[in-house]
């Protein structure tokens, strides 16, 4: 993985956290498992993100946030409504043994978002 923190600003960096906390919030992640899905912050590092208060990321949390965004492009292209794509990440999928998408990111373990994102793109990619 490279250090994708180099090539972003601080300001693109912290408009980045920001997207992804409201994709969160749009894909109804509670606040444990948002802090799990965004690398395991604290809670303190959680709550100055929330009011805006972003420190540079590293290049795990920023190789995560592009994951998530990617999910979210995914879902959009799949889905019309936004609604539903929302929606699918909080629906059980018997292609990841039963729990949800966000279930399954929640655990907190990048391959995971890794696993989604593919699963979606071989679900859109033509064949």
């Amino acid at each position: 993985m490279s250090d994708g923190t180099q090539r972003l600003s601080r300001s693109e960096q912290a408009l980045l956290a920001r997207t992804v906390l409201r994709l969160l919030e749009r894909w109804s992640a509670g606040e444990e498992d948002s802090r799990a899905i965004l690398g395991g912050l604290s809670p303190v590092v959680y709550c100055n993100w929330k009011r805006g208060r972003i420190s540079r990321l590293t290049s795990d949390q920023t190789y995560r946030l592009a994951l998530l965004l990617q999910i979210h492009k995914s879902l959009r292209m799949r889905f019309k409504d936004r609604d539903q794509a929302s929606g699918w990440m909080a629906r059980p999928n018997m292609s990841f043994g039963g729990p949800s998408p966000l279930q399954l990111i929640a655990a907190g373990d990048v391959s995971a978002i890794e696993r989604v994102l593919a699963y979606l793109a071989a679900e859109i990619s033509p064949d």
